[in-house]
């Protein structure tokens, strides 16, 4: 169906005289073609072979409209001798462009105009900003008057890819021209812009002009204020992040900006169960871990009585590698949960006792885990020797039948190249007589 819209579109585009003269290209406009009217489009570079092409003004692009078999001879049956060689001369360079022969397109057509705007939309993708910059330039030089893309599309263009190669001053440059435009996607790539010059203030004055403030913008409010080192308000917009995005980032963040500990607590384990990553995972069970040893120690600083603390991090340094993190994870909210019931309801040698207890209780786990990694280390070794000697065994054998086939042919190659077979001369009455 797509193919015969386009077909009935091209068909009444090239019947229409008035329409090509007046220079009437087709657009791309969701998934469906339509014509848009322009200026005189004769005085671009191959500016009458627009018309085969399917033009993206405001991405700069242009897509080959490929036709093939009978759609194909359908449309040619439909145009002039003058429009037949045009539409042949395009297909010529299409068929190079196809095979991705940039250099002998240019050498061989340097001034068509349709092939610049599909080498710069292959140099974006590719992510060459270099290259698309100087694309780029040469499309403006050969659109000096805006026929097909307006100053502002050529602007943009410029300023995105100045910005993606990391070149921000120049990206301002193009940007600042709309600085009054009220445009909220000019002025949030402006505040990116100065946030990546290190010009923090700046770039929060430019979000705040935004008339819609997404999740994008204050995230990157945040971000500003964490580098100016405002910890309250970063945390004020970090707790705006949370209520749009429940999610282990936000909910580090918040706690991190959190003077309660109690707080960042709760903040940790619900980030905790949310995080993906071993090494996020790893990251806050250890803020836990500090947390959870701070309270403990808090409060056991408060018995008059002498009382030995434990501590996780003494037992967690000694865990194996073999055991999970999730394992790891439980272990220590047993050690902690223990702990602290203990402290509630035990008083003097009864919390001594207990402590003593809980300490036995670990140690024995680290010892009963150590020697299980040990038993596994054992086996792995005695695998991979009996692996080793399978595949000695294996070469020895490979190396005593390789012998035996060259003891085979060198004896087959002795009884060949005697006079006579060896059958002859022991078999023949005449042979043995001779011999």
């Amino acid at each position: 169906m797509k193919k015969i819209s386009t077909i009935f579109l091209l068909l009444i585009f090239l019947n229409q005289t008035a329409l090509a003269n007046q220079g009437y290209i087709i657009t791309s406009d969701e998934n469906s073609y339509r014509q848009t009217k322009t200026t005189s489009i004769n005085n671009l570079p191959y500016g009458n072979y627009l018309k085969f092409y399917n033009i993206n003004t405001g991405e700069i692009d242009a897509q080959y409209i490929y036709l093939k078999g009978s759609d194909e001879n359908i449309f040619m049956k439909s145009l002039s001798k003058e429009e037949k060689e045009d539409y042949k001369y395009v297909k010529k360079i299409q068929k190079l462009i196809m095979k991705d022969k940039w250099d002998e397109v240019f050498a061989l057509y340097p001034n068509y105009f349709p092939a610049y705007l599909q080498y710069y939309s292959k140099c974006k993708s590719d992510e060459k900003y270099t290259e698309a910059i100087r694309v780029l330039n040469k499309i403006r030089n050969f659109d000096l008057k805006g026929q097909i893309f307006s100053a502002k599309v050529i602007n943009k263009s410029f300023a995105d890819l100045y910005y993606k190669s990391g070149q921000y001053s120049n990206a301002l440059e193009y940007l600042k021209m709309y600085d009054n435009s009220n445009d909220d996607e000019i002025t949030f790539s402006i505040a990116n812009c100065y946030y990546n010059l290190g010009s923090y203030n700046q770039a929060i004055n430019y979000l705040n002009r935004l008339k819609n403030k997404n999740y994008n913008s204050k995230e990157l409010i945040y971000d500003c204020y964490m580098r100016l080192k405002n910890f309250k308000l970063a945390n004020q917009y970090a707790k705006e992040l949370l209520k749009e995005k429940y999610s282990y980032e936000n909910l580090m963040r918040v706690q991190a900006m959190e003077e309660n500990d109690a707080s960042k607590l709760s903040y940790c384990y619900h980030a905790r169960e949310l995080a993906i990553q071993e090494k996020d995972i790893r990251a806050v069970n250890q803020i836990i871990a500090d947390l959870e040893q701070k309270k403990l120690d808090k409060s056991v600083s408060k018995i008059s009585q002498f009382v030995k603390v434990p501590k996780w991090n003494d037992y967690a340094k000694q865990i194996p590698s073999n055991v999970t993190l999730n394992e790891i994870c439980a272990k220590q909210d047993e050690f902690f949960k223990l702990a602290n019931t203990y402290i509630s309801e035990y008083k003097g040698q009864d919390l001594v006792n207990s402590f003593s207890s809980l300490n036995q209780e670990f140690t024995n786990y680290i010892q009963a885990k150590q020697n299980q990694y040990y038993q596994e280390l054992q086996l792995r070794a005695q695998q991979a020797l009996l692996e080793q000697q399978e595949r000695e065994n294996a070469l020895r054998q490979q190396m005593i039948y390789e012998q035996q086939v060259q003891n085979y042919m060198n004896r087959q190659y002795y009884y060949m190249s005697r006079p006579y077979p060896y059958y002859y001369r022991h078999h023949h009455p005449m042979m043995v007589d001779f011999w």
